[in-house]
């Protein structure tokens, strides 16, 4: 891996191999993997080439447990203007691409899969086998916690919120 090299105050190259790389900086001038913008190739006379342009990453996201704190606060009337739920929370983050729900009763599934354009599932492992979420939102009932958090480690999910407690003994 090459050196750092500062170009201007919010952007920095990194030479990696053949290829020099611009990253961006976020506003406290750290840098985040986030954001690459670009790969440049540069020829003996020191002249970029601009050779790939790279979208923002996003973190595939899914909600297990479509209960009250998963998806159903952000239905109450008075509480219209903020959210509640990891459901809502998923739907508004830029980052975030929120693709599932899993939930046992279907109902549920039908009613917020809707709502949030996702895709629902009554088992919460064929979720985790097709959609490979990078993040998981635990909100189902206390026993089952355990359980989901082993198959969600096992599937190889990044992050894992879960609601308490993790399990009702351990």
């Amino acid at each position: 891996m090459g050196e750092l090299i500062y170009d201007v105050f919010d952007e920095l190259d990194v030479a990696i191999k053949d290829y020099n790389i611009k990253l961006k900086l976020d506003k406290d001038g750290v840098f985040d993997d986030r954001f690459v913008v670009g790969v440049w190739e540069e020829d003996e006379n020191g002249i970029r080439t601009k050779i790939e342009r790279f979208k923002k990453m996003t973190y595939k996201a899914a909600v297990i447990g479509c209960g009250r704190i998963g998806c159903g606060f952000d239905d109450d009337y008075e509480r219209r203007n903020i959210t509640y739920t990891h459901a809502g929370a998923y739907a508004k983050t830029d980052l975030i691409d929120f693709v599932a729900i899993a939930d046992v009763e279907q109902y549920k599934i039908d009613r917020y899969s809707k709502k949030y354009n996702v895709r629902g599932y009554t088992d919460y492992k064929e979720l985790l086998d097709i959609e490979s979420p990078d993040i998981v939102s635990v909100s189902t009932r206390p026993d089952t916690h355990c359980e989901i958090i082993e198959a969600c480690v096992a599937a190889g999910v990044r992050a894992i919120y879960c609601e308490k407690p993790i399990d009702n003994s351990l």
